[in-house]
């Protein structure tokens, strides 16, 4: 029982970490969220079945349901992720297009 309180404790005090806004908008921060998000889930599919499978079947139903639901969360935080990423590099293209495109005319002009 002690150590599940422990636990709970340190999970909480790291969420509450990872969720400060000054940590969130660090470049670093950003650019690990996608590769941890991808291993959390990867790991979450096989820990979820060995644990589920050493606990017993009631044990078996509730790690199914909890672990979904933090998988999908994981996999909504790449699915975004890897769509900004795209965004940005559409964008990044678009736009020096866009000055190549004016540069050259410049340079025709003079």
């Amino acid at each position: 029982m002690l150590e599940n309180a422990l636990l709970l404790t340190i999970a909480i005090i790291v969420a509450a970490r990872l969720f400060q806004p000054r940590l969130r908008q660090l470049r670093d921060w950003r650019a690990t969220v996608t590769p941890l998000a991808s291993i959390i889930s990867s790991g979450f599919l096989v820990a979820k079945r060995l644990w589920a499978l050493a606990q017993g079947a009631e044990a078996r139903s509730i790690v199914e349901r909890r672990s979904g639901l933090v998988l999908a969360l994981a996999y909504v935080i790449s699915v975004a992720f890897y769509l900004r990423l795209l965004a940005s590099l559409v964008s990044n293209a678009v736009c020096n297009t866009r000055w190549s495109i004016a540069k050259l005319e410049r340079q025709h002009h003079d």
